[in-house]
């Protein structure tokens, strides 16, 4: 399903303090659905820290990647309609490097998760909006006054309400 938060949630994660910690390397990929082969491999080999000046094929691009998969990647592929992207272009490429990969694969399909045989897939769903009051009235109030946050609780729920339409219009 889409709209309803599995890119941001992704981002949260790439950027976290720790992520970087953990990972020398961090590459963020969104993939349309008519991808370029040659120009997501340029994306990775820029991500890593390569030069694709002057390349024009897979095996080039290919060829300046290798060296440079050490130490460890988090690579992020956002977006994905296929699972020709992961195992017919990037699979091979990445995992021959020598280094410590992680792969957070987004897509809205859970085939295309199952197809990519992903170690675990985690699937998204919308919140209802009890849950989504709930979230607002934390952010908001914390551990606040109960009797304030009871008399706003109705607005609050229109707000949940409002932000749900908007979400799944915007679709």
């Amino acid at each position: 399903m889409g709209g309803i938060g599995k890119t941001t949630l992704a981002q949260k994660i790439f950027d976290d303090e720790m992520m970087k910690k953990q990972f020398s390397k961090k590459v963020w990929l969104h993939i349309f659905k008519d991808y370029s082969e040659i120009e997501i491999l340029k994306q990775v080999l820029r991500g890593v820290g390569g030069n694709d000046v002057g390349v024009k094929t897979k095996a080039e691009v290919e060829g300046r990647l290798d060296p440079l998969l050490s130490g460890s990647l988090l690579l992020v592929l956002d977006d994905i309609w296929s699972a020709n992207v992961w195992r017919e272009l990037l699979r091979n490429p990445i995992l021959k490097g020598s280094c410590r990969s992680v792969i957070l694969f987004i897509t809205r399909h859970e085939v295309v998760a199952r197809e990519m045989r992903a170690n675990y897939v985690h699937l998204a769903e919308e919140i209802d909006e009890g849950s989504g009051w709930e979230l607002i009235r934390k952010i908001v109030f914390g551990d606040g006054e109960d009797a304030i946050i009871s008399e706003l609780e109705e607005v609050g729920m229109e707000i949940v309400r409002n932000v749900m339409v908007f979400l799944r219009q915007s679709k």
